[in-house]
C-alpha cells in the first residue's frame, strides 16, 4: 500500500466504517481504518484524531476516493 495521506471519510461506527473501506476496496482504492482498535479492547466512542474512526487514503488517490464517495 502506498504511503497514507488523508482522511477521506469519517465514520460513526465500526461498522459504516467497514461498508465505506469496502466501497474503497472495490473501486480499486486501498485504505486503512483508524481508531478501530480502541472500538474493540474497550468499546470507547471517542476514536481517531478527531472523536472519530477515520479511513485514510494515499495523497495520490484521495481525489478519486472523494469522487467515489460523492457517488
Amino acid at each position: 500500500m502506498k504511503p497514507l495521506g488523508p482522511c477521506v471519510f469519517s465514520a460513526k461506527s465500526v461498522g459504516e466504517a467497514e461498508q465505506v473501506r469496502a466501497f474503497l476496496e472495490a473501486g480499486g482504492i486501498p485504505s486503512m481504518l483508524v481508531g478501530e482498535s480502541l472500538s474493540k479492547t474497550h468499546g470507547i466512542k471517542l476514536l481517531g484524531r478527531h472523536g472519530k474512526l477515520e479511513i485514510l487514503v494515499a495523497e495520490t488517490d484521495e481525489e478519486q476516493a472523494r469522487a467515489l464517495l460523492a457517488s
